[in-house]
């Protein structure tokens, strides 16, 4: 049987899968380009502004040349305008963020929970019937607990003020 091959889907190579043809490539200069290529394309605009503001231009890039180092040039491939024009655009995103409220309003939701248990009792009282229902099939002919048997009606329009 022989050996299977290895496809880096990174950089769109196979080769035999050998233990330590597979640890070269991964530690290769190529391997690794194109590894910090791929995951660039996935940055947050902050996070590139971030990166890029802190490092000088690139001098082959403001010749008008192309970069042998790709997203690994230690040096910024962004003009300073384009940088500007990127920091107007963070700028923009997060003043059109909504700021969440921290403060939670009780009294809305205390008039919320008062408004519901009106409802329910008003609903108890008026139709003299529980608002859940019992499986008929599994209370009849069950000698059932007196905490599990059905309740009656009458009995939920009390007031209790205290139990025992």
């Amino acid at each position: 049987m022989g050996k299977k091959n290895y496809y880096c889907e990174y950089c769109q190579k196979s080769f035999k899968d050998i233990l330590g043809i597979r640890k070269n490539h991964l530690k290769g200069l190529q391997h690794q380009k194109a590894v910090s290529e791929h995951y660039a394309k996935f940055k947050d605009l902050k996070e590139i502004f971030l990166e890029e503001s802190r490092k000088k231009t690139c001098k082959r890039i403001f010749e008008g040349l192309e970069c042998k180092f790709g997203t690994q040039c230690r040096f910024s491939h962004y003009t300073p305008g384009q940088l500007a024009e990127m920091k107007h655009k963070i700028a923009e995103m997060e003043a059109s963020k909504k700021p969440r409220s921290e403060v939670v309003d009780m009294k809305g939701i205390e008039k919320f929970l008062n408004k519901t248990r009106e409802r329910i009792l008003r609903d108890l009282c008026t139709t003299n019937k529980p608002f859940w229902t019992y499986p008929f099939d599994l209370v009849e002919g069950l000698d059932l607990p007196p905490s599990l048997q059905p309740l009656e009606p009458s009995l939920l329009s009390e007031k209790f003020e205290e139990w025992g």
